[in-house]
């Protein structure tokens, strides 16, 4: 049991920031501060690094509430594997990375944009005209510009 199993074993929402990460947090922190000042809804993932993310952004008057339909996506225990992609030839790749779910129990990104759209309904209902910051992961990023540029499954190459 080398420290690369132990690593292995343990799910992504346990990782913690990296030194870094929170050098980069602080960052957004006092870019986010300097260009819009304060937010009236906040929202993190309730993993750990987005957490911590939350914290060292040290935002005026931080309220974070967690939320797990903005947590990553789900990669289905999928480490150690090669990826479900690799069968699929270079020209339909881009395709099928919305619709074939990782690791075979994951999430496939599509399944993922279902969680997120379900967040912006929320969101429109309750935040209407505030101003919100929202501390996600880079999957769920991805996510929130596909449904929010309305990119159809055909035109996403990221």
């Amino acid at each position: 049991d080398g420290p690369r199993n132990r690593l292995n074993s343990r799910h992504t929402s346990d990782y913690r920031l990296t030194d870094l990460g929170r050098v980069q947090a602080s960052r957004a922190g006092r870019i986010l501060q300097d260009r819009v000042g304060s937010f009236d809804k906040m929202f993190c993932s309730e993993y750990v690094r987005a957490v911590e993310t939350s914290g060292h952004m040290a935002l005026p008057e931080s309220n974070f509430q967690t939320d797990f339909l903005i947590r990553e996506q789900d990669n289905g225990g999928q480490k150690g594997q090669t990826s479900p992609l690799e069968e699929y030839s270079k020209a339909t790749r881009p395709l099928a990375r919305w619709w074939v779910r990782k690791g075979g129990l994951g999430e496939s990104f599509a399944d993922m944009c279902v969680r997120l759209r379900l967040f912006l309904d929320q969101l429109r209902d309750t935040a209407a005209g505030l101003r919100v910051v929202v501390v996600c992961h880079a999957n769920v990023i991805r996510g929130f510009r596909a449904l929010l540029e309305d990119v159809k499954a055909t035109e996403y190459n990221e």
